[in-house]
């Protein structure tokens, strides 16, 4: 089971390791913090029932309540299950 919720401060460092755990390119922890920082209501994480991280999404709020997704990441151990 995978619960979705706002990032939160305490969840910064697993966030950037899942996303360089999962992406080809590296990202610097200052990016995803920049992301928290100025847009903490576009940043979400999904986890584990035990609290692991399943997937993270860094997005920028922009006006008229639209968003533009920056990063997305998903461990590969819960990729293709819809």
């Amino acid at each position: 089971m995978i619960m979705i919720r706002r990032t939160e401060q305490r969840d910064l460092e697993k966030v950037h390791m899942l996303i360089n755990g999962n992406l080809d390119k590296y990202f610097d922890p200052s990016v995803v913090n920049f992301f928290f920082m100025q847009w903490p209501a576009g940043q979400f994480v999904a986890e584990d029932i035990f609290g692991n991280p399943a997937g993270a999404i860094c997005c920028s709020v922009l006006d008229g309540g639209r968003v533009s997704v920056s990063l997305l990441a998903v461990d590969g151990r819960y990729r293709r299950q819809g």
